[in-house]
């Protein structure tokens, strides 16, 4: 645990947060990364997945209003 992390007012935050803090000794961090390569990966990537979706979508709403609004401008312009 880096020393921030014993932090009084940080450990009661996380607590707060229902967050498990956690100490890993000094020379073990190879164990854990067989962790983070096979769980956080995928979490990382479908949480990129859902992300990209729904950005993508409002930017397809959003180009829909633009060409919405340019098409209407079209219009009132040739009304004149």
């Amino acid at each position: 645990m880096t020393s921030f992390h014993k932090i009084p007012n940080v450990l009661l935050t996380l607590q707060k947060a229902n967050i498990i803090s956690a100490s890993i000794p000094v020379g073990c961090i190879y164990l854990i990364q067989v962790l983070d390569v096979a769980v956080n990966r995928s979490f990382k990537n479908s949480s990129k997945d859902v992300l990209d979706e729904e950005l993508f979508q409002l930017v397809e709403i959003e180009s829909t209003e633009i060409l919405d609004l340019l098409d209407s401008s079209m219009n009132s312009s040739e009304d004149l």
